[in-house]
């Protein structure tokens, strides 16, 4: 027996392939330092990593020499892991701080990962969803209030 059947498996992986890529294009196409390869392949491994954690787990309940795994724990070092590579985006410069939202990105589509690899469909669409307006959306009306009222 295993978590998940094999189809199940390919759209789970590819779920968050996909909706990583979605973020990611916006993060390309601003010419950011992370963009579309590099949040897919965290929404991937994001994936991978909670679909391994929780078969260990299934595993594991069927076999007692291999004792009591959590998966939860696991997904938290999928979630710190995540976080680190997010803080690769943060650089400082001029006393301001840059790349924040990249970060903020990174972290999300970890967050998406998971979602798809425990098959949190909605969750992740809208997660996703919500993610693009405020990057797109927020950042047209950020752009604005810049022209509009000076970059202080």
């Amino acid at each position: 027996m295993t978590y998940v059947g094999q189809q199940e498996l390919v759209l789970r992986l590819l779920a968050a392939a996909l909706l990583g890529g979605l973020i990611g294009l916006d993060r390309e196409l601003g010419g950011k330092p992370m963009g579309l390869r590099t949040l897919i392949l965290v929404s991937l491994g994001s994936a991978l990593m909670t679909l391994l954690a929780m078969e260990l787990a299934l595993v594991a309940g069927q076999r007692e020499d291999l004792g009591e795994i959590d998966p939860t724990r696991i997904i938290q070092g999928v979630i710190s892991g995540v976080g680190l590579i997010g803080v690769g985006a943060l650089l400082q410069r001029d006393r301001r701080l840059r790349g924040a939202t990249t970060g903020a990105s990174v972290w999300l589509v970890g967050g998406i990962g998971i979602a798809c690899g425990l098959g949190f469909y909605v969750a992740a669409a809208l997660a996703t969803g919500i993610g693009l307006f405020v990057l797109v959306g927020l950042g047209l009306v950020e752009r604005w209030t810049r022209r509009r009222f000076g970059d202080d």
